[in-house]
């Protein structure tokens, strides 16, 4: 967050600027234990249970990204079926 407030860096450039693999989380395994006690001591762990199935699982098709594909190959096939 710093990185992004300060700088206007985002993880993603951070870390393509560091060569850091994508997979890999940026914050300190410490850090990580601070804010896991947090979500339980101050009730979001609730919220998070929640909304479970609403996140996304791998290879779902669900992002703008994946709405934007769809619309254009919806019409492309559209051009080729009209010619």
């Amino acid at each position: 967050m710093h990185a992004y407030q300060k700088h206007r860096v985002t993880a993603h450039e951070y870390k393509e600027a560091f060569d850091i693999p994508f997979s890999k989380g940026l914050l300190p395994e410490e850090l990580k234990e601070i804010k896991r006690d947090h979500v339980i001591e101050n009730g979001t762990i609730e919220n998070l249970k929640k909304g479970a199935h609403q996140r996304f699982k791998k290879g779902e098709d669900r992002c703008l990204d994946g709405h934007r594909r769809r619309v254009l190959l919806g019409q492309v096939k559209n051009k080729i079926s009209c010619q």
